[in-house]
């Protein structure tokens, strides 16, 4: 089952990236919402900066603080706590 929200984040990040096909940033938050759910951390950090480009800053904090303090990644938390620094 883990997987299948990996590849929810890789199809989610094509989507954000326009990868392969158009851009489509609402196909993005959906595929990077559920995997950030189910516990794909680098959803929530990508999920945060969709929300911090469109100048959503509560949102983009949550899943920021969220990745920042359940990822046992050190990438993925080193990013995701910058990124809840700078929206501060």
């Amino acid at each position: 089952e883990g997987k299948l929200y990996d590849a929810c984040y890789y199809l989610g990040d094509l989507y954000d990236q326009g990868q392969g096909g158009p851009e489509d940033k609402q196909k993005a938050i959906e595929l990077y919402q559920k995997a950030c759910e189910q516990g794909n951390l680098s959803s929530c950090t990508s999920l945060g900066s969709i929300y911090k480009d469109a100048g959503k800053k509560d949102q983009a904090r949550k899943y920021f603080q969220k990745a920042c303090e359940e990822s046992q990644d050190v990438k993925v938390k080193t990013e995701a706590c910058k990124l809840l620094h700078e929206s501060q």
